[in-house]
Parts: C-alpha cells; sequence; structure tokens
C-alpha cells in the first residue's frame, strides 16, 4: 500500500532527517517494514540541508525548506505535494505534526479523493503558529473533512471530540520507546559513563530545561533538600532556556543537550527521574515521552500532577506532586528515595504503535 506522510521536521528539538527520532520517523518506518510503501516528505521552517534518503525498507524520506516567505514557502510546498499526489496516486494520506501539515494533508485527500488520517500529537492549539489569524478555524473545519484522527493521549480525544463533535472515527496511539530503551543498561556501567560516584544518589531530568515547565522549582527543591544530604546530586539533560538559571552548585550537574542514543544510559544510571509538566494547554494534553522511557528503565520516578500522568498514576499518588510546589515536590522526593517504587506498566514500542496504525489503516480501506 502506498502511503504518503505530511510532517514538519525538526520538533521536540530533534531532526527527524539526521536525528531518525520519534513518532514522525519510527512510525513510517516501521509501516514501511511491514511492507508498505511509504514517502515521508518533511517541511523544514529552518534553513536546513534539502535531502532525499531511501531507506533499505520501502521508506523514502524527502525534506524541503519553507524558505523566507513563510505564504509562499507554504504555497509551493503544497503544489509540490499536490502534483506528487497527482503522479503517484497514494492509497492514504497521514498528516500531523502541526495545523498546517494537517491542512494541507486533508487538502490533497479531498482533492484527490483520498483517505486521510490527522495524527495529532499534541493540543496544536497551544502552539505560537496556531495564533495567527484563521488558523485554528481552518484546522478544525479541515478535521472534519479527514477519514479518521489519531490523538496522543486521552484527554487530548475528549479535547479533539469536543471541538469537532464526532467520536466514532478518534482513537488514541500515545508516545512509545524506540528498542534501545529495551536492552537492560547494566546501572554501575551507565554510572561510569557520566562519572556518578557509586556511593551517592543521583535525581534526574531530561527534555526542555525551562522556568515555565517546573524545573526552576526542581532546582528549587533540590538546594534545600542537599543542605539535609551532601550525597545527593542534581542532574539536567536538555536544552536549556535562557531564562533559566543553574545556580553554580558542586552538587548540581549540566550534561549537555544529549543525543537521544544516550538517554537510556543516562536514565539508568539515576536513581529517581522528575518529570516536569506546566498545567497549560499543551501539559494537560500531551503525553510526556520520558513518562515511557523512564519505566522501560526501571528508574523510579516521580511526576507533575497535571494531564496524563494523573491517570497514568492512579494508585500511586504519592508519586505525584503538586504544580509549582516546592514543599509537595519535596515531600515526593523524599517518598521515592525511601520506597524506590518501581512502576510496571506495559511500556509499547514503536513497532507496537505502528501496527495499531496499520490496522486502523487496513480498515479504513477495507471499509
Amino acid at each position: 500500500m502506498k502511503i504518503l506522510y505530511l510532517t514538519k521536521r525538526f520538533y521536540m528539538s530533534r531532526d527527524i532527517v539526521n536525528d531518525h527520532y520519534g513518532r514522525y520517523y519510527e512510525i513510517p518506518k516501521y509501516l514501511s517494514i511491514m511492507g508498505h510503501d511509504v514517502s515521508l516528505f518533511c517541511l523544514s521552517y529552518r534553513n536546513a540541508n534539502e535531502i532525499t534518503i531511501s531507506s533499505e525498507t520501502n521508506l523514502t524520506v524527502k525534506s524541503w525548506n519553507l524558505g523566507i516567505n513563510p505564504i509562499y514557502g507554504l504555497i509551493r510546498h503544497y503544489s509540490r505535494l499536490n502534483q506528487i499526489v497527482r503522479d503517484s496516486r497514494p492509497d492514504i494520506i497521514i498528516a500531523g505534526s502541526d495545523c498546517f501539515q494537517v491542512i494541507m494533508g486533508a487538502r490533497l485527500a479531498k482533492h484527490n479523493s483520498i483517505p486521510v488520517i490527522a495524527d495529532l500529537y499534541d493540543n496544536y492549539e497551544s502552539y505560537k503558529a496556531s495564533r495567527i489569524p484563521l488558523v485554528l478555524l481552518i484546522f478544525y473545519r479541515r478535521l472534519l473533512d479527514v477519514d479518521f484522527i489519531t490523538v496522543i493521549s486521552n484527554k487530548l480525544k475528549k479535547l479533539i471530540i469536543s471541538r469537532t463533535i464526532s467520536n466514532k472515527r478518534i482513537d488514541v496511539i500515545e508516545n512509545a520507546v524506540s528498542e534501545n530503551f529495551l536492552g537492560k543498561n547494566e546501572k554501575d556501567m551507565s554510572r561510569e559513563a557520566f562519572n556518578f560516584k557509586s556511593n551517592e544518589l543521583y535525581i534526574g531530568t531530561a527534555g526542555s530545561l525551562s522556568v515555565d515547565n517546573g524545573v526552576k522549582i526542581l532546582i528549587d527543591a533540590f538546594t534545600e533538600l542537599s543542605i539535609q544530604n551532601s550525597k545527593l546530586n542534581l542532574v539536567l539533560a536538555g536544552r536549556i532556556d535562557k531564562n533559566l538559571n543553574i545556580p553554580d552548585n558542586e552538587n548540581i550537574h549540566y550534561v549537555g543537550d544529549l543525543p537521544h542514543k544516550q538517554i537510556p544510559i543516562f536514565l539508568s544510571a539515576l536513581d529517581l527521574g522528575v518529570i516536569c509538566i506546566k498545567d497549560n494547554d499543551f501539559g494537560r494534553y500531551c503525553f510526556p515521552q520520558k513518562f515511557y522511557e523512564m519505566v522501560a528503565c526501571m528508574l523510579p520516578l516521580i511526576s507533575t500532577n497535571v494531564g496524563e500522568m494523573s491517570r497514568l498514576l492512579n494508585g500511586n499518588e504519592q508519586l505525584l506532586f503538586k504544580e509549582n510546589n516546592k514543599d509537595d515536590l519535596i515531600r515526593a522526593i523524599n517518598y521515592q528515595i525511601k520506597n524506590k517504587v518501581i512502576l510496571n506498566n506495559k511500556v509499547p514500542t514503536w513497532k507496537d504503535q505502528a501496527g495499531k496504525l496499520d490496522n486502523i489503516i487496513k480498515t479504513m480501506i477495507t471499509n
């Protein structure tokens, strides 16, 4: 089956083309391994190398730049895609990553009489680009035209149903882990890779490091805890927001913005993982990638009590802490240092999620 996939190139601070990262690379890859002929078209909103890559399977990745003029760039991109659709006649179009990709995918499908799936991996209402006049209006109108909607979380599913007045063609495909998280990393070797001391405790988080998502509160809580316990360390990995100040503290360590392939080793080296989420239009509907990654690495964890984490940690409420509440965060840290609760949630792989999408596609085509 021919599948045409539309996405932006850079998301979650990663490059789909060069990093082979995440939902919009892994799922197309596994669909191609399953025998589908998949063409993945990535639009870069920043200047990057325009490239075409063909894999050993039936996956072709092509990247184009938006260019200096965004309006002209979108029109040019749509025109290219429209010609490709007319020439290749794909069996289905899948569009995701932001409003613009979904709008283009839905329009291409309607004008060429091809089934289309819209994949919503976040609440796109929370994106800055969605504040452009008429973008959300057009986005939701186009959602009414698509044949099926996949969303990243149950919370987002409820939101989209309320916006589109439909519950018959929406399903949840959560985030997942790549296969390198499934191999057990020895804790001692992982700690050696980051020069961690064997007789000390290491609390850590990875991802976007900013004041807005709660990392400042984490630093403040740790600073207070470290006064009582000199063997306690805080380790931060990821891209630092310009507004976040990391104190000059010998027990606070910044290890950089690690390549994703190093994240399993990093998480395996820790004693406690912290998931920081802001209670806003983004955080309430997202599915934190780090949750399944930490569970796969058998890392004890705690999380802000927001959105999907409230559901995922149902029955383990002691592992949840209130947003912007330093005292409650300290309580949760102390609880996990003492009890070391390891969750046994079933962790899906990207291969599993591609299989779920494959079943949706087959059902759509059959019907």
